[in-house]
């Protein structure tokens, strides 16, 4: 099985770890239920809060994505994987 998740928070809110904190206990609840094997999770590349996050959780590069596009236009998507949860 496998799960792609995404998570935003608002600005004021960045470096305090709510979101490292959440997503580990995401993480968690689908081990202990044994919910999905594999997860992806992505990102613009220029967003290194989020890469931070996903490296701190276990999370390994997969993918880059040259021409995703978002709201604002192309912008490079940048794709990262934890497999094995149970």
């Amino acid at each position: 099985n496998l799960i792609e998740l995404g998570y935003a928070i608002g600005s004021k809110y960045w470096n305090n770890g709510y979101v490292t904190e959440a997503l580990n206990g995401v993480l968690n609840f689908f081990k202990k239920g044994k919910l999905f094997k594999y997860i992806e999770a992505g990102f613009l590349g220029a967003n290194i809060g989020s890469k931070k996050v996903l490296k701190k959780c276990g999370f390994k590069f997969y993918k880059k994505d040259q021409e995703t596009i978002f709201r604002n236009g192309i912008n490079n998507a940048v794709y990262y994987y934890l497999k094995e949860l149970y």
